[in-house]
């Protein structure tokens, strides 16, 4: 990309326009055949993009771009497709350019314009585009903290390789929502036949969901089973013994999300199973989200107490940083849906008369529900190595010598900022 090596994603920050326009330049490199600076390439791209979407109402489109920017700039108010339509309808009537006698303004016409003009109907626009750039010296921040705390004395046994604490030390705690009903495609059917795999969720079970409480840490045996939050106050007695009997802990929340009781409760779950496993580890390293729950004066002071350090990761970074949001997470909610579809074809006849035989009541589900997630954790637990990668690429697992050897993390070949 411009011969010099540069991301697409920075040129397309230099050039003030979306890295979508950069990805057709490149495209179209062998026929534009220029390399300049940055106002030559923004003059070029702002051409190849009206040349490529010239639109036979071009007078009417800038006017209407006008419209929207002086409307949202000096109102602030809400602004919708059929605002867009509207207006863009009275101008091609007012002014009467050729072809106005059969132009519609379709959402797709507005869908174009908005992609000509760069209008977002995002809450935070050219977040995907601009992330990983803008934030590498926040992730740089955060792998230098970790490496200078790797450094810093503690009461364990030094680790040769990662320092004060150890691969089996460090642990990561996330929050993953796990739906009833995962999403998935309609089938195939008949002219004249309703889909009954779509159709059967007239019980309710889309809107329903449950919270999954994992826990790994990035070596070792997993010793902390996850726990499930559902929604409700409780269930009555002869349906939580049929929820005991699968093993997996569960509760109950008003919205089913973890809250600060919930989860100071799994801390105090976490250090318990600790002591009583690996009694020879006297602290641990304990990376967390910014959920308002774990972060309390309770929390933090349960965890210091017991010799568990909290290391809070930066906002809008937890997709790059927290390991059970590389792949770990995703992969766990892929067996469960490949698991709630087996279940589909076994008690298909079951499920086509769910309303007669109550085969899909939410307490039903929530059995089933805890079923798999306990065959999606003995899973989990059987791939070790896919943990310990989890915790590695995302730098949370770092060596001390990350800086000499030049360690890659997260596709940065620098992590630390030093070369």
């Amino acid at each position: 990309m411009l011969d010099t090596g540069e991301l697409q994603v920075t040129v397309a920050l230099k050039a003030k326009v979306s890295k979508s326009l950069i990805t057709k330049w490149k495209q179209e490199a062998e026929k534009l055949k220029i390399i300049g600076s940055t106002p030559e390439l923004k003059h070029l791209l702002n051409s190849y993009k009206l040349h490529k979407h010239h639109s036979p109402f071009q007078r009417e489109s800038d006017e209407l771009y006008k419209h929207f920017v002086f409307l949202r700039k000096t109102t602030g108010q809400e602004i919708t497709y059929a605002w867009v339509q509207e207006t863009m309808l009275e101008l091609v009537k007012t002014n009467r350019p050729p072809g106005f006698e059969t132009f519609r303004c379709s959402n797709g016409w507005v869908d174009r314009w908005r992609k000509n003009y760069r209008v977002s109907s995002q809450v935070r626009t050219e977040k995907k585009n601009v992330s990983d750039l803008a934030r590498l010296q926040g992730l740089r921040a955060t792998w230098s903290e970790l490496l200078t705390l790797q450094r810093s004395p503690g009461y364990n046994p030094r680790n040769v390789t990662f320092g004060r604490f150890g691969p089996e030390q460090i642990w990561n705690v996330d929050q993953i929502p796990l739906l009833f009903v995962p999403k998935r495609r309609c089938s195939l059917n008949p002219v004249g036949e309703t889909c009954w795999i779509a159709t059967h969720g007239g019980s309710g079970l889309e809107k329903l969901h449950a919270t999954l409480v994992l826990c790994l840490r990035a070596s070792g045996e997993q010793i902390v089973a996850p726990m499930v939050v559902f929604r409700g106050q409780g269930i009555s007695y002869h349906l939580r013994e049929e929820l005991d009997a699968v093993g997996i802990e569960y509760c109950f929340t008003p919205r089913s999300w973890v809250n600060e009781q919930r989860c100071l409760e799994h801390l105090q779950k976490i250090d318990q199973m600790v002591h009583r496993v690996n009694p020879e580890y006297v602290e641990n390293l304990l990376v967390l989200d910014g959920l308002a729950a774990q972060g309390t004066p309770k929390f933090m002071k349960f965890a210091l107490d017991h010799n568990i350090l909290p290391f809070y990761l930066p906002p809008n970074a937890t997709h790059l940083l927290q390991p059970i949001d590389h792949h770990v997470g995703a992969w766990f909610k892929a067996i469960m849906a490949a698991l709630y579809k087996e279940h589909v074809l076994v008690a298909r006849e079951q499920w086509i008369q769910y309303r007669e035989n109550n085969c899909l009541g939410v307490p039903q589900v929530r059995v089933l529900l805890l079923k798999w997630v306990k065959i999606a954790w003995e899973s989990i637990k059987s791939r070790p190595d896919f943990i310990y990668r989890a915790f590695t690429s995302t730098g949370i697992l770092m060596p001390l010598d990350a800086a000499k050897n030049r360690i890659r993390v997260r596709n940065v070949d620098d992590p630390l900022g030093l070369h």
